[in-house]
């Protein structure tokens, strides 16, 4: 009888977490050696041998693992994401909220009122995701200002109290350049000694 009440417990728990369908990004950097970084990565970052504050990080999100270069060029705070093998993922840079494109951002809050009770957003990165499958090009494409390479997303963190007022949380959520929502997820910031800008 134990047994199987646990198990019908367990089940349940099963169940309620899949239906939820919250997807949490446990977020953690640290700070690596150049020598571990992908070759390929290696390659494209020569492009940038002139960036102010070069930091070679790795960056796990409780399932994926990452590589990311973060420096400063042309006054502008950088993050360049590869994957292990390599390959550019994405360039984001760092801008204020209120660079955000009114219009864009009357729509990104309509969205956010309709998802909580209130929202403060604590951050934002215009994202640079490439059209294109020559890796060896991509970040040199960025660097001369050929944008129409690449499709343009913002990441914004916000702060929120959820609909029920009760919850208070974070989100990263990713919102085309149209104010579609295009992931979700609850962030966790997972806190050590490495703390990167």
């Amino acid at each position: 009888m134990k047994i199987e009440f646990l198990l019908a417990l367990l089940f349940l728990s099963i169940v309620t977490n899949q239906l939820s369908g919250q997807d949490v990004k446990q977020e953690r950097e640290v700070y690596v050696d150049k020598s571990v970084f992908p070759e390929a990565a290696l390659s494209q970052l020569n492009q940038v041998s002139e960036a102010k504050q070069l930091r070679y990080i790795r960056e796990t999100d409780g399932t994926n693992v990452s590589y990311e270069a973060k420096f400063i060029w042309n006054k502008q705070k950088l993050s360049v994401e590869f994957s292990p093998d390599g390959t550019l993922e994405d360039i984001e840079v760092i801008m204020q909220k209120r660079d955000i494109p009114q219009e864009l951002m009357g729509k990104i809050d309509k969205q956010f009122k309709k998802l909580f009770k209130k929202y403060k957003i604590t951050r934002v990165q215009k994202q640079y995701k490439p059209k294109t499958d020559n890796n060896a090009s991509v970040l040199h494409f960025y660097l001369q200002g050929m944008l129409e390479k690449f499709d343009i997303n913002y990441e914004v963190k916000v702060r929120v109290v959820e609909k029920n007022g009760q919850e208070i949380g974070a989100y990263e959520i990713l919102i085309s350049d149209e104010a579609q929502i295009l992931q979700k997820r609850k962030f966790e910031k997972v806190t050590d000694d490495n703390v990167v800008y």
